[in-house]
């Protein structure tokens, strides 16, 4: 790290000369190094990301905001909205390819958003440039099927770019220049980010074969392969 605070490292602790440690307990050795850890480029492309969303916009376009009232099925994608998606309490939003939100989305209280069953066990994208917050026993899933997954990718630069919520389940998350803030008893099945916020009983569990999972514009889309190694 480049500084320490009020930390518990049951190892050793590294971090840049110029950095400080404050308040940190260190079950092993402290080191300095000169050299401050250069960035690794993130996986996900700026061009991949003007993708997904010209694949949206060449679908439903709604101007204004989406709002599902409590207990409201309905079903969108490809699409674009130009504005907010507000999730009520028990409310569903089932997409049926990429959507990409202008603004923000909230999802309340046991809302639920995920993909549909035509998707299989491929899986679906959910662009936005606002913020996102999840709040408790709210879902983010895949189709249902096994290796399905909904990657929320926010492109927005605020700390709270994607801000989760107890017992949400069933995503992955993506920020660009963000952060993500996760809250008591979270358990998320892979997490992006450029600034990752983690409070109190935090779980981050990453899936095994993860890595493999194909994301769609939509249940029809296809692609080649234009690369390949092996890992």
């Amino acid at each position: 790290v480049y500084s320490c605070n009020k930390s518990k490292i049951d190892g050793n602790l590294t971090y840049v000369t110029g950095g400080t440690v404050t308040n940190c307990t260190v079950g092993g050795s402290t080191f300095q190094q000169s050299e401050v850890i250069q960035p690794e480029p993130m996986p996900i492309t700026q061009s991949q990301i003007d993708g997904w969303k010209n694949e949206a916009a060449a679908g439903t376009v709604i101007n204004g905001n989406l709002i599902l009232f409590n207990g409201e099925v309905r079903y969108l994608g490809p699409a674009k909205i130009i504005g907010n998606i507000t999730l009520n309490n028990n409310s569903s939003l089932i997409l049926k390819g990429t959507v990409y939100v202008t603004g923000n989305i909230i999802l309340q209280n046991n809302a639920t958003i995920k993909l549909d069953i035509s998707y299989g066990s491929l899986s679906g994208v959910l662009v936005l440039d606002g913020s996102v917050d999840i709040k408790n026993n709210a879902v983010v899933e895949g189709s249902g099927q096994s290796g399905s997954y909904i990657m929320v990718l926010s492109t927005s630069s605020s700390d709270s770019a994607i801000t989760i919520n107890q017992n949400v389940q069933g995503a992955v998350l993506y920020t660009l220049n963000g952060g993500i803030t996760l809250n008591q008893n979270v358990q998320v099945q892979q997490i992006t980010a450029y600034k990752l916020i983690i409070n109190n009983n935090v779980t981050v569990e990453y899936e095994v074969g993860l890595v493999n999972s194909f994301f769609v514009s939509g249940p029809g889309g296809s692609g080649k392969v234009t690369s390949w190694k092996e890992k």
